[in-house]
């Protein structure tokens, strides 16, 4: 072709499109520079614009000076939508062109609008719907019972120029708040639950800004046989039935659990006699009958006297704590001084006692009873009575979030901490031991602490034991 200005234009089957000017090249216009493909297969001139038909779209060159030669290129592919690249053939038409395509003919105005241009829908068409009952198409409705839900959608898209980038969505209208992808032109649907459902389907070439009509069709999934009225009156009177053997099977647990919690009292009554006869240990019997016979044999008929007292009232005590399962701590402090006392007149001068409590009221505070008399009597046989020096016993009760702590301590021979495991043997400490677990159990509590520790020790000599409980206690209400 020649232009108006005398320059020629020659368009290549690969090398783009030359301009000359007699017989020397003036310009190559090719892929390099703004071309939309190298292969030209028609050139159309329309006073100083250039439309070249290339094997991959339309462009568009806008001469803006000849002398020197400046231009500018506008391309029209798939990008702008032009949907079919394969163009034979451009002419003008009323001041537009027409390119004749493989796919029919577009009008163009403007190359550089051309893009906004819209774009016509895809054609999507369901093919083939398969079911229980065969294949089957041009239905918008199906219904299939609840055990048979496994349909089979087939669809297809018209689009020649752009096939490899068709995508096909799917969802269910009123359940699935977008739409979801998928890699096929099948769709699956299984294992529906009953119910009325409505599968739309959709194609789309994104890239191009181009979409399908959508497709639905609306599936109704019966109900089983189980799900209609009568079989439900029927499972309401078996669930009926369930929870009324529920009922009975709940009763008999919650009175085997009562039976328990009886029996686990009855086991603290048990042991609560057990620690009666270990608590006033037959040997401290003895010794004081032996003193009160040798006081009496001595002629100190005062001294007789004033110990039997002691030592009577020190069993009736005895007998009338052991039956209340919890005593004040003012008892238990005047319990233990009538017990040490008697104890001082058998071993005198041997020894002296102290009690302290830390912020709270004794005569408030309630602990179990006959606890720690047993070990007040192993510091007496067991850390003082050999010791030349004068002993001391120390009672303390501090008062923690949900225990007491009590500590009873001596400045004897100390413990052997390599038998401390006898603990578990000695039949008065685990008395006390299994004691304290019964009741903490029948109280809820979890604090539950024995411990014996030696206080001070230096070149293999040990002075003093310390024994520290946790103690559960209750606060008189009257």
């Amino acid at each position: 072709q020649q232009l108006p200005n005398g320059l020629y234009i020659l368009g290549l089957r690969f090398g783009g499109l030359i301009i000359m000017k007699d017989s020397s090249v003036v310009a190559n216009i090719s892929e390099t520079s703004g071309l939309i493909n190298n292969s030209v297969k028609y050139v159309l001139i329309d006073k100083d614009r250039l439309w070249i038909a290339t094997a991959n779209g339309i462009s568009v060159v806008n001469f803006l000076s000849y002398s020197p030669l400046k231009y500018e290129v506008i391309n029209i592919g798939k990008s702008k939508g032009l949907f079919n690249v394969v163009i034979y053939q451009l002419i003008k038409f009323k001041n537009n062109i027409l390119a004749a395509t493989s796919n029919g003919i577009y009008e163009i105005d403007d190359p550089g609008v051309y893009d906004n241009k819209k774009a016509l829908p895809i054609p999507l068409y369901i093919s083939n719907i398969n079911y229980y009952k065969g294949d089957t198409v041009g239905v918008e409705n199906l219904t299939v019972p609840y055990n048979k839900s496994r349909i089979l959608i087939k669809y297809n898209c018209l689009c020649f120029n752009s096939p490899e980038e068709i995508k096909y969505y799917y969802r269910i209208a009123g359940s699935d708040s977008g739409w979801k992808n998928i890699n096929s032109n099948e769709l699956l649907l299984e294992n529906l639950i009953p119910g009325m459902y409505k599968v739309e389907i959709k194609a789309a070439l994104e890239k191009q800004q181009r979409y399908s009509e959508i497709k639905s069709l609306t599936l109704f999934i019966e109900k089983p046989w189980w799900q209609y009225n009568l079989i439900r009156i029927a499972g309401i009177f078996f669930i009926a039935v369930l929870l009324f053997l529920f009922y009975r099977v709940r009763i008999k647990k919650i009175r085997l659990e009562d039976k328990y919690q009886a029996d686990i009292k009855l086991k603290l009554s048990e042991l609560e006699q057990k620690a009666l006869r270990s608590q006033i240990n037959p040997h401290f019997i003895f010794n004081c009958l032996t003193s009160i016979q040798q006081l009496i044999v001595s002629g100190k008929n005062t001294e007789a006297n004033l110990y039997l007292v002691k030592f009577s009232r020190l069993i009736r005590s005895t007998l009338e704590i052991s039956l209340s399962p919890f005593i004040s701590i003012e008892d238990e402090k005047k319990y233990l001084a009538d017990y040490i006392s008697l104890e001082q007149l058998r071993l005198p001068g041997k020894f002296d006692y102290y009690f302290t409590n830390e912020n709270i009221d004794p005569e408030l505070y309630e602990i179990p009873s006959m606890i720690l008399q047993p070990i007040i009597e192993n510091c007496i046989r067991h850390g003082l009575k050999n010791m030349e020096n004068k002993g001391e016993i120390k009672l303390s009760f501090t008062l923690k979030e949900n225990y007491l702590e009590c500590k009873i301590s001596d400045n004897g021979s100390g413990y052997d901490l390599s038998k401390k495991d006898q603990i578990h043997t000695s039949y008065a400490l685990k008395n006390i031991i299994q004691r304290l677990a019964v009741i903490n159990h029948l109280e809820n509590n979890n604090e539950t602490f024995f411990d014996i520790q030696n206080t001070e020790s230096s070149q293999d000599k040990v002075w003093g034991t310390i024994v520290t409980i946790k103690l559960p206690f209750k606060i008189k209400t009257n």
